[in-house]
């Protein structure tokens, strides 16, 4: 692998998994720090205003210039305060902070502090954006809201190797991280009952919140006193970054394109059909092999996947149930993208007798024009 597909490659992977794969060391399945959900608003609103003053076309090749610049400013806080983010959904990130992070001795800041400094810093970061100018327009505002929940995670890869793996983050902990963002309002960022115990005095509460699912109350945040709890992840030994390790995590004609040099692949509108697919059955708090069971569902869904040329763009587990998001024509164009999503239905929803702990599968299908192409800083 050559050096710049190399480093092309190495962004696919999260950052702790990056160091722990230098380390050659593995990453612990419960492990106990505190997740964050960061989601960012104004996106619609930014394209539309976009394609006014630029066109279609042209307002969608100047969004990625804004998505990368917001990425990158929220990004380079998780990774500043020794954060990993763990996947995209929307316009979302979560992100997950270890009490133990990999690559550190001795004792660092918990997950909780870090998270919840992060959170804050996201804030601010994302004020550089509160007026984006557009030409003929009026200024376009973004803006974020924030959850922080602490405790103990189920975490684990999920995937064939020879099509993507792919991280996830599971448990009563993400439940709550989740039921905090349907809360928050713009602008605000909300702390669950152990976040805000871990901080002590140091928390400035604006109010309490409650949230009819959950039994304690959240914490509206006001603002942190002390030093930020920083803890940035050392550089990983890329001598010991096995190329095939960080192929794994990237879909094969994503590889292929940046493998080509086309890495930033541009940023286009095309028809797409998404189909998302809605299962339960599996229990990540209480059953310890929940994480083979998801892993055994989402490699015989790509494998049914795979000859249609679909991808699984993101699985989801939050407190609306478990989905898995899956792209027919987005990286890979065909003409008959809908009708491959309908036979691709007509196989998932009937899962194998292996599977056979799943509920009944629900399956949703939307054809329509979408942006595609890398983003993300």
């Amino acid at each position: 692998m050559s050096s710049s597909l190399f480093e092309s490659a190495r962004v696919y992977v999260p950052a702790e998994y990056r160091l722990a794969l230098s380390l050659q060391v593995s990453l612990p399945e419960l492990p106990h720090g505190a997740a964050l959900f960061a989601d960012i608003s104004g996106f619609t609103p930014l394209t539309e205003a976009l394609t006014r003053a630029l066109g279609l076309r042209r307002g969608a090749e100047e969004l990625p210039l804004y998505l990368n610049k917001v990425y990158d400013a929220l990004i380079s806080e998780v990774d500043r305060f020794g954060g990993s983010v763990i996947g995209f959904a929307g316009d979302a990130i979560t992100c997950w902070f270890d009490d133990a992070p990999v690559g550190f001795d001795g004792p660092v800041p918990s997950g909780a502090e870090r998270a919840a400094y992060c959170a804050l810093a996201l804030q601010a970061a994302i004020q550089a954006f509160a007026a984006i100018p557009v030409p003929g327009q009026n200024p376009v505002s973004l803006a974020l809201k924030g959850s922080v929940a602490a405790g103990t995670v189920r975490r684990f890869l999920v995937g064939d190797p020879a099509t993507q793996t792919i991280e996830l983050i599971a448990g009563s902990t993400v439940m709550r991280m989740a039921a905090g963002e349907h809360i928050a309002a713009k602008g605000e960022t909300i702390f669950d009952q152990p976040t805000a115990q871990a901080l002590g005095e140091r928390l400035l509460a604006k109010e309490q919140r409650c949230e009819p699912s959950e039994p304690e109350p959240f914490t509206v945040v006001d603002g942190l006193e002390g030093e930020p709890a920083t803890l940035p992840w050392p550089e990983p030994d890329e001598a010991r970054l096995l190329a095939e390790s960080l192929r794994t995590w990237v879909h094969p004609p994503i590889f292929e394109s940046i493998a080509e040099g086309q890495g930033d692949f541009l940023t286009e509108l095309r028809p797409a059909t998404a189909l998302f697919m809605r299962f339960g059955g599996i229990d990540f708090d209480e059953d310890p092999e929940s994480g083979d069971k998801m892993d055994r569902l989402t490699r015989w869904a790509q494998g049914v996947l795979n000859p249609y040329e679909a991808i699984i763009t993101h699985p989801t587990i939050g407190d609306k149930g478990s989905f898995l998001c899956i792209s027919f024509g987005a990286p890979t164009a065909h003409d008959d993208d809908p009708q491959r999503a309908a036979a691709a239905a007509l196989e998932l929803i009937h899962p194998p007798a292996e599977l056979a702990i799943l509920t009944p599968p629900q399956i949703g299908i939307s054809q329509a024009t979408a942006r595609t192409g890398a983003y993300g800083g």
